[in-house]
């Protein structure tokens, strides 16, 4: 199911990518060290802009329901 999946929609998306941060913040101790500092956090999204376009999560469900490209 999942290739066939990737078949239909391969050409609809094949460069995309959802990247998810866990955590946010200025913490001293992260024992699970999944923390970002903010600063870090503002540093990478903006290099992120600079370089790829974002969207939102909204786009790119409208994109696949629709069976539309991503926008360049």
């Amino acid at each position: 199911m999942i290739k066939s999946l990737y078949r239909i929609y391969k050409n609809y998306w094949p460069r995309s990518l959802i990247l998810c941060y866990h955590r946010i913040g200025n913490y001293i101790s992260d024992p699970v060290d999944i923390t970002v500092a903010q600063a870090n956090f503002f540093d990478q999204i903006n290099w992120l802009k600079n370089e790829y376009n974002i969207i939102s999560i909204d786009k790119l469900n409208e994109c696949l329901l629709n069976k539309t490209h991503l926008p360049d």
